[in-house]
Order: C-alpha cells, then sequence, then structure tokens
C-alpha cells in the first residue's frame, strides 16, 4: 500500500544522471473563513433573497448552506462568486452560513446570519380587564419579540399595527353549513391597548383574539402560507388560569417545594376566593393518576415533595363560578445532589456583599443556568434584590452599595420558570443587629391565659404605632400562635388575626372576643422533616401591610392573604375586619416559661 502524503503541491525537480526528485513545495494558507455576510429581500417579492459575502482570496469554491428550521440545503458556487440568490416562503425563518474552499477543501466557515420572517410574531402579555358593570373591557399587551423584517425605502422600519377581535356566545356562524367564528367588533391600532364598550355579560363568555400585522411587505406575493402571530384569551371565570406559576426547592436535598403564581391574565367577573393545589408522583414520566390537593387564600404553596421523585404540580383558581383551569409545572427527580453541591464562600462589609463559588453552570442537566442571588429579608413589601448569572469555571461576584440591612444569599439552579437552591446563608449587614425593635419583657402586657384543653399559656402583647407591623421571633421552643392588628380586654380575650405555628402546619385565622370566627383564611403544611421539636432554631416572620397578611419561617415565604379584609368577610360577615394596634404572641408552659429567656429573641417592626 502506498502512503498516502498530506502535503501541499509537489514540484519536479531536474537532476543530473537523468534522475527525478519529487519534493514538496511550501503549502500556501488555507482560505479565510467569508466575511460581511448579509441579506436582503425583494421588497415585491419578499420570497426573494439574496445573500452577499466579501471575496476571499484563495478561494476557488463557495458551500452556501440555507437551514430552514427542517432541512439544510448546501449549494456549491464557483470562486468569484459573492452573492448568492434563493427562494424561500417569506415566513420562513433561514439559517445561512458560507464556507470557502481552495482546491485542496481547506478554507473556514463564516458565523450564522439569521434571515428573519417578514411577519411579526405573536403579542405578549396579554391580559383584560372588565369595566363596572362588565359592560366594558379593556385588552393590553406588549409588542412581539420578533418584529419581522420591515425595512421600507427610506430605511426607517415600518410600524406595526394590531388587528383586535372580541368574540361572544353569538358569534358563532354556519354559512353553507360549516362553522365559521365572526368577531362581535374588531379594530385595528398601534397603540398595545383597546377597551370594548356597549358589551351584555349575558353574551359572555368572550374571547379575545390580537394580531400583530405589518404593512412592510404585501402577502401572498411569494405563494406562502404565511400567518402572522394571533395571541387568544377566552375571559370567562371557568376558563380563568393563573399566571407565572413557579417552583422552587430551598435546599437541593430538602423535602419541600415552594409554589407561587400570579393571578389570572383578566379580571375575572366574580372575585377569587382562593386557590386549589393538586399534585402528585410521576411514573416513567407519566401524569399522576392520584393527586394530593391543598386549599389556599394566597399566592404560595410549600409542599413535601422528595427530589428523589418527579413531580406534577396544577394550580387551578376559585371564584363563585367553581374552579377555572389548571396552570401546571412539572419537576423532574434529580440524582445526586449531596455530591453536586457547589462549594460557596460569603464574606460583607457594612455595604457589600462578595460571594464566592468554584462551580460550573450546567452541573445538572435539568438546570442549565446557575443564579447568585440577594434578597433582603425584612420589609418584604419593598425589599432589596439583585442577582448575578454565573460563568463556567470558579467565579466571584460582589454586591456593592447596599442598604445595610439583612439580607438572604443564595446560589440558584435554573431551568425557566423551575428553581433549585444550592445554597442560602443569612448575612446581616446592619452592626446593631437586625431590623426592628428589641423587646424584652418589660416592654409587654403579660396576659395568663387558659387554653380550652386545660394548658395554661401567656399572651404578650405589645402596643404599635399603627395597624401596619410585623412581629419577628427566634426560638428553640414551639410558639403557640401570633397576634397581628390585635386588641385585647385584659382577661385573655383578643380580636385580631392569629397567626398559629405548630408543629407541621401554619394557620391563619380571625378571632373576636377569644373565640375564633369561622374557618382559616389560609392554611399550609410544612414538610414533614420540618415537624420534629428538635429541629434547629426557627425563624418566623409575620407582616401585615395595607390589606396583605405574609408568613415566613427561616425567611422562606410560607403563605400570603391578598385582599385581607374580603378573606374576613367570607369567614366572618358580621364584625368589621380587625385593626387593632397591637402585637403579641402565646407561648405554651408546657414548652416555654413566661420568662422572655435567651432562646427567644422578639422583635417588632
Amino acid at each position: 500500500m502506498k502512503a498516502k502524503i498530506a502535503v501541499g503541491a509537489l514540484a519536479v525537480l531536474a537532476l543530473g544522471g537523468g534522475g527525478v526528485l519529487w519534493a514538496s513545495a511550501s503549502a500556501s494558507a488555507a482560505p479565510a473563513a467569508p466575511s460581511d455576510v448579509t441579506f436582503t429581500r425583494d421588497r415585491a417579492t419578499p420570497g426573494d433573497v439574496t445573500v452577499k459575502w466579501s471575496a476571499v482570496p484563495g478561494a476557488t469554491r463557495y458551500n452556501v448552506s440555507v437551514f430552514d428550521g427542517t432541512r439544510n440545503t448546501v449549494t456549491t458556487l464557483p470562486g468569484g462568486t459573492t452573492a448568492f440568490a434563493l427562494k424561500q416562503p417569506s415566513c420562513v425563518k433561514l439559517r445561512v452560513k458560507v464556507t470557502s474552499r481552495d482546491a485542496f477543501g481547506a478554507g473556514g466557515t463564516s458565523g450564522n446570519t439569521y434571515v428573519d420572517t417578514t411577519q411579526p410574531g405573536p403579542v405578549q402579555g396579554l391580559k383584560a380587564a372588565f369595566g363596572e358593570g362588565q359592560t366594558t373591557l379593556t385588552a393590553t399587551w406588549s409588542q412581539p419579540k420578533n418584529l419581522g423584517v420591515k425595512p421600507s425605502s427610506n430605511g426607517t422600519p415600518d410600524a406595526v399595527q394590531y388587528r383586535v377581535d372580541i368574540f361572544d356566545r353569538n358569534s358563532g356562524r354556519y354559512p353553507g353549513g360549516k362553522y365559521t367564528e365572526f368577531p362581535a367588533q374588531t379594530v385595528t391600532t398601534t397603540d398595545p391597548t383597546h377597551t370594548f364598550t356597549g358589551l351584555d355579560p349575558a353574551n359572555g363568555p368572550y374571547k379575545l383574539a390580537v394580531t400583530a400585522e405589518t404593512g412592510g411587505y404585501p402577502t401572498g406575493t411569494d405563494g406562502a402560507s404565511c400567518k402572522n402571530g394571533r395571541t387568544v384569551l377566552t375571559v370567562d371565570d371557568t376558563t380563568a388560569t393563573v399566571t407565572r406559576l413557579k417552583t422552587a426547592r430551598t435546599e437541593p436535598t430538602a423535602e419541600a417545594v415552594t409554589l407561587t403564581w400570579e393571578k389570572p391574565a383578566y379580571t375575572t367577573t366574580t372575585a377569587i376566593t382562593g386557590y386549589v393545589v393538586r399534585y402528585g408522583e410521576r411514573l416513567n414520566g407519566a401524569d399522576p393518576t392520584a393527586f394530593h390537593e391543598v386549599r389556599v387564600v394566597g399566592q404560595s404553596v410549600q409542599l413535601p415533595a422528595t427530589p428523589l421523585k418527579a413531580w406534577m404540580f396544577r394550580v387551578y383558581p376559585v371564584t363563585a363560578k367553581g374552579e377555572g383551569l389548571p396552570q401546571t409545572a412539572k419537576l423532574d427527580a434529580i440524582p445526586g445532589l449531596e455530591t453536586n453541591k457547589p462549594a460557596v464562600t460569603v464574606r460583607n462589609t457594612t455595604n457589600s456583599l462578595r460571594v464566592t463559588l468554584s462551580t460550573a453552570s450546567g452541573m445538572f442537566k435539568t438546570f442549565p443556568t446557575t443564579v447568585v442571588r440577594i434578597k433582603e429579608t425584612l420589609n418584604a413589601e419593598t425589599a432589596y434584590t439583585d442577582e448575578a448569572t454565573v460563568a463556567h469555571g470558579a467565579t466571584d461576584f460582589q454586591f456593592l452599595d447596599l442598604p445595610q440591612r439583612r439580607y438572604l444569599v443564595q446560589v440558584v439552579a435554573v431551568n425557566g420558570p423551575n428553581e433549585l437552591t444550592l445554597y442560602r446563608e443569612i448575612r446581616d449587614l446592619n452592626p446593631a443587629g437586625l431590623t426592628g425593635t428589641a423587646l424584652v419583657e418589660a416592654d409587654f402586657t403579660a396576659q395568663h391565659f387558659a387554653e380550652p384543653w386545660g394548658t395554661d399559656g401567656y399572651d404578650l402583647m405589645v402596643n404599635r404605632p399603627s395597624a401596619d407591623m410585623a412581629l419577628y421571633a427566634t426560638t428553640t421552643e414551639e410558639i403557640g400562635y401570633l397576634w397581628l392588628r390585635a386588641s385585647s380586654d385584659g382577661a385573655g380575650r383578643v380580636t385580631g388575626y392569629q397567626v398559629s405555628i405548630s408543629r407541621g402546619s401554619v394557620h391563619v385565622g380571625t378571632y373576636r372576643g377569644g373565640a375564633k370566627c369561622g374557618g382559616d383564611l389560609a392554611s399550609v403544611e410544612y414538610p414533614y422533616a420540618w415537624q420534629d421539636r428538635t429541629s434547629p432554631t426557627h425563624r418566623i416572620y409575620a407582616v401585615v401591610t395595607g390589606d396583605t397578611l405574609t408568613v415566613y419561617n427561616d425567611f422562606d415565604l410560607m403563605l400570603t392573604v391578598p385582599n385581607l379584609s374580603a378573606a374576613h368577610s367570607t369567614v366572618c360577615s358580621d364584625s368589621p375586619a380587625p385593626n387593632g394596634t397591637q402585637a403579641g404572641f402565646h407561648v405554651l408552659n408546657t414548652y416555654t416559661s413566661s420568662k422572655l429567656g435567651p432562646k427567644t429573641d422578639i422583635r417588632v417592626t
């Protein structure tokens, strides 16, 4: 077998005696990759696209690669060519690469050049809200991410306009026996909002359809079946669905999963009274065959769901008309979490935080992005937050000029709406300690209180300047419950909101004259691993501001009760919502003495 010699061209040298010597000539440098790759569309026939590039010295041919999302087509052109014309439907997004080659196949390839479609994509964030009496409906949205390719003759992009249709129960027609939907009203606007008037609630449910359009190119001239992005929203309580549903774990190995969500994208005709959360285990990728169920008033819940199993979560809004449609989130099982946790070092000054970690983004296939995040733990309504995305390898982050407050530092793995906390630590930048006023026993009015089941305890109450208040308690003992917006008659009969904290659950209820009024406003069960009385010190933070009550445990959001006064009315309609200016907590003699000892730290803000 003859050996193959991978060298340049061979030169022939004449030698004396009639001999011939084959010698390798100097190999020339391979052609560079084509540069300045651009494209243009023909305005009259936008399916005609011309790709251009700069000539490459030494190139004897060019390969032009065009990928339409399904198929990759390569066309070879002779050297000296610097343009290539192709026909593609104007609604197809193309990826183009140009490769230079010399006679020996050497050369380089350009980067990707994308030829966008001529038509804009769907609008984003479509929302709607009924006016009073449900005779008007206002729709709002934001422009599409992809605005399409729309160069006009003077180089100025053409404006995007929107076609907005509203359909009601009478919009269906059957011309020629075929069902066709005709809008009840149609408008065209350049503004990302429109209000429809003259609606009749009896004709509901209503459906909105918003289509982004552009006059930049004529449509259909290239024979393409292009369709503009059309976003549809059905406006009816029974089709309402929550938005921005997210899942997050407090630790990779934690049994807890926190779900958070936002209200439906439109204002329902009747008030949302709460949410139903159903969740279950996914086996072999299949949906659960059985679901656990939790009911909450707020827009978050924490659930026991081991990371060694795959889970599905469904959240339904509830109104007087029943349950809406579910929003679904899934979590996959993540093996080997403990061995993959990053090494994290946190340092701080009085106004900065520095986070150093040795890890790589994408350590978990199902959570490819890693984020460093800081968040103020108190003052929940106006919490300071900041975050940065981790690059590959050892990474160092600094957060400067921070307010002197208490912060939760987290390293979080992210996959779309799903998050997994890999590391967490509390850092206090306030040299004086925690935000708030530290309390001692002398600050409280202690009231002996006999529980119905015979266990003695104490209500410790303190006056506050207003009905907006927060109570922060750190204790290794079991707290019976916290009081917010409370008032007391001095004999153990308290009126106010009670946050009951026990081994395994948090309940929020309304009390009137020492007796509970109706059922819970909201409740949440803790993961089983948190129910052991010998667990480490817990930090309980309950805050009520305006018409919202929020409860945190160890700075994890436990539950939120929005529309607090309305929630109170549903369980205690014959009395006004509590508005007292006392805060306090109840301790049980079984676990805690009546004295505030070193194991208990109580602060108010």
